[in-house]
């Protein structure tokens, strides 16, 4: 079985296998599959920054003196590093999209609270349903306000001597293909998606202002309890006495 992992980093490794059954050293083993190792490494260490900061980048470089500027490009706009981080998006985004409650529990809260106990399932159905309607019409018009300013920008950020050489739809593609440009075009790039970005927040500003002003016009109810669901509940289901019928 091949090793699953890209790098081998411990703190101290053993030449003199002691097993058996062992057959080669762990520096045969790793040097057959093609998978570096380093030893001599605070491995202790290595755990507590990973425990305070999350997954940290990295390279393992067989140099004695290496550029360390290249090497530190080098693994931030890696191909292996951006896949690792898209798939993280994903697996969050799914997420959030498998769990609707995760990020609006304050609003399904106040409809299941207004509504009642009959029409819970209707109520709150109803504002997943408006939720996805409204967030997909939100991401449209943002997204064609941010590739509208975005082309504009990048148009004007590319020198002339360049123009015929940079796709500029190539550049919202991945940050590998801005790492590539030389320094000067890569940073007016950079502050071209700067800028968009930028117009993006300022044009949702009027919706989040709007929207605040409109929540103080709300009617406030009253959060209910257990004891007021029970109470609802009895009511609509309590069985109706049969009036009696005149006696002639």
């Amino acid at each position: 079985a091949r090793p699953h992992v890209r790098a081998y980093v411990v703190r101290e490794a053993c030449d003199l296998p002691s097993h058996r059954n062992s057959k080669e050293t762990l520096s045969q083993f790793l040097d057959r599959f093609g998978v570096p190792g380093i030893s001599g490494v605070d491995t202790r260490m290595l755990t507590i920054r990973i425990r305070e900061r999350g997954t940290l980048k990295c390279a393992v470089v067989n140099e004695e003196s290496p550029d360390l500027p290249k090497w530190l490009e080098r693994v931030m706009f890696s191909d292996a590093a951006q896949a690792r981080m898209n798939v993280r998006y994903r697996a969050f985004l799914n997420y959030v999209l498998d769990h609707p409650m995760f990020v609006v529990q304050v609003i399904v809260l106040a409809v299941q609270n207004s509504s009642p106990p009959s029409e819970m399932g209707v109520s709150t159905s109803s504002i997943m349903f408006f939720r996805q309607i409204g967030g997909s019409f939100g991401v449209a018009v943002l997204g064609v306000i941010l590739s509208s300013v975005l082309l504009r920008e990048l148009a004007a950020a590319i020198p002339p001597e360049f123009a015929g050489k940079i796709n500029a739809d190539s550049l919202t593609g991945s940050p590998a293909v801005i790492a590539s440009l030389p320094g000067p075009v890569r940073e007016a790039v950079q502050n071209a998606f700067v800028t968009s970005i930028d117009t993006v927040f300022l044009a949702a500003v009027p919706v989040c202002v709007a929207a605040f002003v409109v929540s103080w016009f709300l009617k406030e109810v009253k959060l209910r309890t257990a004891d007021d669901v029970h109470t609802e509940m009895g009511k609509t289901s309590a069985p109706r006495v049969a009036e009696p019928v005149p006696s002639e």
